[in-house]
């Protein structure tokens, strides 16, 4: 007897796969799906079974997944930025839903079906023996025997098809098989491919980007949640920021800081008021961001430096107050 052939580990986890949806290659709906949408749907689709393991199923039995920005960041080897545009993108697919539970509690993460029309299973047609061939390709047919003599056999145009005869149970009618050459995929060509489509998906972005933050003052100073900001400030802020995310992170750190010296002080800032020392204080912290390395936290500069700011308008107003009193 021979000797007992355990799996190793390594055999175990190298015959592991993730399963890719041929949809997304021949599927019209998916043709401009970015490689890393794809990818980021196919590793998700694989952890809804942790999502069984960990119960997660809604009252409606629809399975979900639980994941912060930055567990997806994990999950999928990226920077945040790229896994919000990831999640963006498949939501504009339709092939994933957030919903939101409450506050400080992360989204449940719905993963939806690929859809497939029917008639997008058929989209390669067989061929059959009278088809004029210019491949130029090689065809094998399996020899008769006894088993199979006197059937017909359908020659099919591509490189060294092999179409089985038919058998006595299924004689006297033709059988045709697809043309496989249609779906042999060189992995280089659609990598080509995915990384052109990638170069122009990201430059469409940027290219709206930048459109939108050259006429930002002009979108939100009328903007519900943004009339506290005037021009000055807002063509400061599109003038230095990075890209658009990074102004409206800018303007939101901006809004949080003085809510919380208006909830330490319970008073009111009126910040056009302070239009100059804001600009002054936002140019502080654009010069530093660029010329200091050693800050860590960008956010958390950002927020002393407004913080500061506001609370040296509240103590301007008390000395002006002061010396009417006085005067």
């Amino acid at each position: 007897m021979t000797e007992f052939n355990y799996y190793q580990d390594t055999a175990v986890y190298k015959s592991i796969y993730l399963q890719f949806p041929i949809a997304f290659i021949k599927n019209q709906t998916y043709s401009k799906m970015s490689a890393e949408a794809k990818i980021a749907y196919v590793v998700l689709k694989d952890r809804l079974r942790y999502s069984l393991q960990n119960h997660w199923v809604d009252s409606e039995g629809h399975v979900y997944f639980i994941y912060t920005n930055e567990e997806l960041c994990d999950l999928l080897n990226c920077a945040k930025p790229k896994a919000i545009k990831i999640k963006k993108e498949l939501e504009a697919l339709n092939l994933l839903m957030q919903v939101r539970i409450g506050v400080n509690k992360p989204n449940h993460l719905y993963l939806a079906d690929i859809e497939i029309r029917p008639e997008e299973i058929y989209t390669d047609q067989p061929q059959n023996a009278t088809t004029v061939d210019n491949s130029g390709s090689n065809k094998i047919l399996l020899p008769e025997n006894g088993a199979n003599s006197g059937s017909n056999k359908t020659l099919l145009p591509g490189k060294s098809t092999i179409v089985q005869s038919e058998t006595r149970a299924n004689s006297g009618s033709n059988k045709m098989l697809p043309n496989l050459d249609s779906i042999d995929l060189d992995f280089k060509d659609f990598k080509d491919l995915a990384d052109s489509q990638n170069k122009q998906l990201e430059q469409r972005e940027q290219d709206q980007d930048r459109e939108l933050l050259q006429n930002l003052p002009n979108l939100l100073l009328e903007a519900d949640g943004y009339g506290e900001f005037t021009e000055p400030i807002l063509k400061t802020v599109s003038l230095f920021a990075i890209n658009l995310e990074d102004a409206m992170n800018t303007l939101k750190i901006v809004k949080n800081a003085k809510k919380n010296v208006e909830a330490l002080t319970n008073e009111f800032i009126i910040t056009w008021e302070w239009t100059d020392q804001i600009n002054a204080a936002l140019k502080r912290f654009y010069l530093k961001r660029k010329t200091d390395s050693r800050i860590k936290n960008q956010d958390n500069y950002l927020f002393g430096i407004m913080k500061t700011c506001f609370s040296d308008y509240l103590a301007a107003n008390h000395a002006r107050d002061t010396d009417a009193a006085e005067n």
